[in-house]
């Protein structure tokens, strides 16, 4: 009986234990404790971002996502069009037959920045399209790093070209 209530004991500490959202210790016990509440303090303590838009960083078991200021979609977008050759060139270069919902977020003269989503995908992308030689180009699509040598021949503006790395 004695064992009985023994091993009871320390089942039943063991579960309180591993309830979650239970602390283990009260962490104004420990003052060197870091706390991390939002993306720009996730990034200066990691000092890693995941490649994502937004870009998101993990610290311990949490996410923290980047705020980005909301830029207006270009007014002068000009009807079905431009957003049908947009899309038509995404198919093509992500070799896809599914609708692609394009955002543009900016527009200078022959150059667009935006973000699109593949039908039927859960995560979104960036994509820069360039306006050459009577089509729409898509110089980049995607998530990952954007390599500044890509995009420098179609001479996109430096506020579009803001985050490329060479």
């Amino acid at each position: 009986m004695k064992s009985f209530l023994t091993a009871f004991s320390m089942l039943f500490l063991l579960t309180a234990c591993s309830q979650p959202g239970v602390p283990l210790s009260d962490p104004s016990e420990n003052p060197d404790q870091v706390t991390v509440t939002n993306f720009e303090e996730c990034v200066q303590e990691t000092g890693t971002v995941m490649e994502s838009y937004p870009r998101q960083c993990r610290f311990e078991d949490m996410v923290f996502i980047e705020e980005i200021d909301q830029i207006q979609p270009a007014d002068d977008v000009e009807g079905p069009g431009m957003m049908a050759f947009l899309e038509s060139a995404l198919q093509e270069r992500l070799e896809t037959e599914q609708a692609i919902d394009i955002q543009v977020d900016q527009l200078a003269d022959e150059h667009v920045r935006g973000m699109f989503q593949v039908e039927g995908d859960q995560a979104g992308a960036i994509f820069l399209a360039a306006w050459d030689q009577g089509e729409w180009v898509v110089v980049y699509a995607g998530n990952g790093v954007i390599n500044c040598d890509v995009l420098e021949p179609y001479n996109f503006p430096e506020n579009m070209m803001e985050d490329c790395e060479a």
